[in-house]
């Protein structure tokens, strides 16, 4: 699919969500989207009120990525609730950083993240873990 595939589904999420069809779940996993499709993501969830669930497993995503993501979760007008973003080899402590950030932000609002990724350290685990409990998941 890759990142074109992806804009083409971000832009379906904007306009159904426009126009009375809500989409609440949202798997897009191992379709090698890099931040570039991401990127077609984050901006949809700028104006999507309906998401719940957005699955990215198994894609090239880099923590770049994910802190504009981030940034969009921290917004109150966020409906999503969990996130899952296992196997992603090019997310680090940066990203568990941000996301535990975008959790404590939204006081309970962000029930679950998914983050088991081979490049974050046991430390940044801990402290995510210690910041936002159960909520983050490695």
């Amino acid at each position: 699919m890759g990142d074109l595939g992806v804009k083409a589904i971000a832009e379906h999420v904007l306009g159904r969500a426009s126009n009375g069809h809500p989409l609440e779940t949202l798997l897009i996993s191992g379709v090698n989207m890099t931040d570039e499709g991401l990127g077609y993501i984050t901006e949809a969830l700028k104006t999507n009120n309906k998401l719940r669930l957005l699955e990215m497993r198994k894609n090239k995503l880099t923590d770049e990525g994910v802190v504009a993501l981030a940034k969009v979760l921290k917004d109150d007008n966020s409906t999503l609730e969990s996130l899952y973003l296992n196997a992603n080899p090019g997310l680090t402590d940066i990203s568990a950083e941000v996301l535990a950030d975008a959790v404590a932000a939204r006081k309970g609002k962000l029930k679950v993240i998914l983050l088991d990724c081979e490049n974050i350290s046991f430390s940044a685990r801990a402290r995510a873990t210690a910041r936002c409990g159960k909520k983050m998941r490695f």
